[in-house]
């Protein structure tokens, strides 16, 4: 059986989500720290903040041991990590102007609803 068709454990999901997490908070705090406007860099600070007790969440999660996730195979899991790691290259941009950011961080916030929720809702 090839990677790409073997299910995921619970503990690999739970890791890639709470690294996809932590990453997702690395780029809202480099935009707060790019954003010259200090509402707007106010709004990144949340994000990034927020990411990261969704990851603090996770790991919680990961310690109780009894949660049931839905089946995802490596290969599954893998495509999202990729994709998620390709929006988050594109936050490295050297000039990245509001705009930018914006779509960044849609981009990034769709591709977990997106994918996570197409495997839950099979």
């Amino acid at each position: 059986m090839s990677r790409n068709t073997q299910q995921a454990t619970a503990s690999e999901i739970l890791a890639v989500s709470r690294r996809l997490e932590l990453g997702a908070s690395e780029v809202y705090r480099r935009f707060a720290g790019l954003t010259a406007d200090p509402d707007l860099a106010s709004v990144w600070q949340r994000m990034s903040e927020e990411e990261s007790r969704y990851a603090a969440a996770v790991e919680h999660l990961s310690d109780r041991g009894e949660i049931v996730l839905p089946i995802m195979t490596r290969g599954e899991l893998d495509a999202i990590v990729g994709r998620v790691d390709a929006v988050r290259r594109d936050s490295l941009t050297p000039v990245l102007d509001i705009p930018g950011m914006l779509c960044v961080a849609t981009a990034l916030e769709m591709s977990e609803m997106d994918d996570l929720y197409a495997v839950a809702c099979r």
